[in-house]
């Protein structure tokens, strides 16, 4: 009787198969949970950072569109002049118009990679009511729109009003 009770106590301090089997799949099951929550992080921090950098762009660019004169002293053309190279020789707002920039360099130098994209509208609208259009150089008020995308999608817009005074 005693050497039966040795045996049976020597097969009790170990675990069954079952209790191995649901131990391995509780930790399956935990670590497919953390690394699904680290996936949601990171991504979280990828459209922050990206939100960051768009924001950047736009006023960076809205910056740059307050700091240029609102009319060419010398040409009363809408859009670029004659000889000039559209959105590289802009030395008015209204040379911004239908401007698109790909891989945009903000004006601290830094150039962004061929994902982002400014598109530059600008436009005369009436005096009276500044939500409609006018035809292009007719009116003294524009509006420059500014739109930052990153592959493909609008990440962030603007506009703002400008007297188009020499």
């Amino acid at each position: 009787m005693t050497g039966m009770r040795a045996r049976h106590q020597a097969g009790t301090g170990g675990f069954t198969y079952l209790e191995v089997l649901v131990a391995i799949a509780v930790l399956a099951i935990a670590t497919t949970a953390m690394a699904s929550a680290l996936e949601q992080v990171r991504m979280a921090a990828d459209d922050e950072e990206r939100a960051a950098i768009a924001e950047h762009l736009l006023h960076d660019g809205l910056a740059w569109v307050r700091s240029l004169p609102r009319l060419d002293g010398t040409s009363p053309v809408f859009g670029s002049e004659s000889g000039e190279t559209p959105g590289v020789d802009v030395d008015d707002v209204d040379d911004l118009a239908n401007v698109v920039e790909t891989a945009p360099i903000d004006r601290g130098g830094l150039r962004h990679d061929a994902a982002w994209r400014r598109r530059w509208t600008v436009e005369s609208v009436r005096l009276d009511d500044p939500d409609i259009a006018a035809a292009d150089g007719s009116t003294t008020l524009l509006r420059v729109g500014l739109a930052v995308a990153h592959d493909g999608t609008e990440v962030a817009t603007s506009s703002l009003l400008l007297a188009r005074t020499p």
